[in-house]
This record gives C-alpha cells, structure tokens and sequence, in this order.
C-alpha cells in the first residue's frame, strides 16, 4: 500500500495527524494542501482517504469531484507490503507523483471558502514493485524542470 512521501528531507505518511503534501504550482513554487479525507465516512464533497486510482478518473468515477490534475514533487514514496514492512522507493530526476486536487467548502472565519484536498494518483504496481505493493504513485515528467 502507497503509504508516504519524502519531501526535502521530511517524510509524510498517510498516518500523520493531518497529513499535508505538497504541490508544485506553475511558477515553480511549492503550496501545502491536505492530503485526502482520513478516516472512512463519505462526504458529498470529497471522497474519503488519500489515493484515487486511474483507471477510475478515465471511467469518470470522480467526475463528479471535479479532480483537478496536479504535481506532488518527492525525492521517494513509501510502500507498505502485507506484512507491515516499510519500503521507501527512490524517484529518478526529473519526475513527479501525479495527483489530483478537489476542493471543499470549509468555513474559515464567517464564510466558507474552498479548501482543496490532494489525492495521489495510482496505477498497478511494475513487475519489481509489485511483490512489495499491488499499485504504486503514478509517476509523470516534470514539463518545468
């Protein structure tokens, strides 16, 4: 199971309290977003936990979400296997995790304002991943580096 990420030195999993990931903006600055809805209640406004698969956002799945296609840079990803033992994979250079962003409403003061979630996008795990994990992050060429 996709588990975590490493970003500058700073390890991020799905266990966190809050977990936040970050999100290469086109200017090529980084912004924090939460990473997906903990917990298992569905709300009619995001989906719950933290990964979405791509075979679902092409059968339109989601479309209801309006998934909004995003770039969540990381040095690795973790992968946890059927026995709990932790595997960190290195991305090469030159490469992102692709992910999606939904937003939903949240009340910050007296209004609600738009708060996006961020969900990893995943694909079946490649021939030597696969014995740790069943799917893995998509993984895309980063267009501004």
């Amino acid at each position: 199971m996709l588990a975590g990420i490493e970003f500058n030195g700073q390890r991020i999993r799905w266990t966190d309290h809050h977990p936040m990931l970050p999100v290469l903006m086109r200017d090529g600055s980084v912004e924090w977003c939460q990473w997906g809805r903990p917990g298992v209640a569905w709300t009619t406004s995001t989906p719950s936990g933290g990964l979405l698969r791509l075979e679902d956002i092409r059968a339109r799945k989601w479309a209801r979400f309006q998934p909004k296609p995003i770039k969540i840079p990381a040095r690795s990803f973790l992968l946890v296997d059927s026995e709990g033992n932790e595997h960190w994979i290195n991305i090469a250079g030159g490469f992102v995790i692709q992910g999606a962003a939904i937003s939903s409403p949240q009340m910050i003061g007296h209004k609600v304002e738009p708060s996006p979630r961020v969900y990893i996008i995943t694909i079946p795990a490649t021939d030597d991943l696969a014995r740790h994990s069943p799917r893995m992050p998509r993984l895309i060429k980063n267009s501004n580096a």
